[in-house]
């Protein structure tokens, strides 16, 4: 299945891996080893599979607490594997950003808002810099912005930008998402009527009362503001952000985030069914490496959110 699934994306360095990956297993290897020196290498995607495969291995030998240890080491690198693509589509828009404008925070909004969200997960300084000077080099791959819309399970409305440096990969892919999960693409601008470009500043909740960061809001230019016990989202228009967020600055502190977002106008809720498939499209199309963000216009309720865990 990894093997088709690489040749059919045209992948062909990806094939030939997980051809090689099948055929070890068939060999029946010391796994062990073959997971240490894959994180030894730095290949956490691929070690996180064998320490999957040995922890099944040793459980059918009924060497159970060598199976628990393996399955925990499968979940940490598999956390290690979402880190890094995290990462990945992180260190592209920085690239991008620094590309277009220049390679200095202070001179370049897009940049800033671009690591300003890198720092926000974490990401090392020095991948940061490492992105920031890709862009200044002639070798680097020339990446294209692009949208698509469309509609998932029940006409649930859906937007995805995407970064690529192929677009009839990623044109092809992403219509295939769609498709397995119950949705068709639409043109440009069929569903984006349904929502708000504008700018999203987030807090932790701890940052003050819900009327204490509405005020701070409006005085800093700011047009709404979401609050609830997980924290507070303030929106204002795409213009104003970068001005907006350097007021909330010095009133609230350093923000959680500050992006671009498009904001349903209006949520629709749905069933179990819908959810799933849904939840299905949205999954597939996160894991897909030219795909930065995905835009939805649907409401889980409770009850249903309760029976998708």
């Amino acid at each position: 299945e990894a093997v088709l699934g690489a040749f059919v994306k045209g992948e062909r360095r990806g094939c030939h891996q997980a051809l090689a990956d099948a055929l070890l297993l068939e060999a029946e290897p010391d796994l062990d080893s073959v997971v240490d020196h894959l994180y030894g290498a730095g290949d956490h995607v691929r070690a996180a599979s064998f320490a999957e495969a040995a922890a099944e291995r040793a459980e059918h030998a009924m060497a159970f607490d060598r199976a628990v240890q393996l399955y925990r080491m499968a979940a940490d690198l598999g956390q290690d594997k979402a880190r890094s693509k995290v990462f990945s589509k992180l260190a592209k828009e920085i690239t991008v950003a620094a590309r277009m404008g220049m390679p200095d925070v202070d001179m370049n909004p897009r940049l800033r808002l671009a690591v300003k969200a890198a720092k926000a997960v974490s990401m090392p300084k020095d991948v940061i810099d490492r992105a920031i000077k890709k862009s200044q080099m002639g070798d680097g791959a020339d990446y294209t912005e692009i949208r698509y819309e469309g509609y998932g399970a029940n006409g649930i409305a859906i937007i995805v930008e995407a970064m690529t440096d192929n677009l009839n990969r990623t044109a092809s892919n992403v219509r295939s998402y769609f498709t397995k999960c119950g949705g068709n693409m639409g043109q440009t601008g069929s569903v984006s009527h349904g929502f708000d470009r504008v700018g999203e500043i987030s807090y932790p909740a701890a940052v003050g009362s819900a009327d204490d960061v509405m005020m701070a809001a409006l005085d800093a230019g700011a047009d709404d503001v979401e609050s609830d016990e997980d924290g507070h989202w303030i929106y204002c228009s795409v213009e104003d952000l970068n001005a907006v967020s350097d007021a909330l600055e010095k009133s609230l502190g350093e923000s959680t985030e500050s992006k671009l977002i498009w904001k349903a106008q209006t949520l629709t809720e749905v069933d179990l069914e819908t959810a799933q498939k849904l939840m299905k499209l949205i999954d597939m199309l996160e894991e897909d490496d030219d795909v930065q963000t995905v835009t939805h216009n649907f409401d889980i309720p409770e009850d249903v959110a309760a029976l998708l865990e």
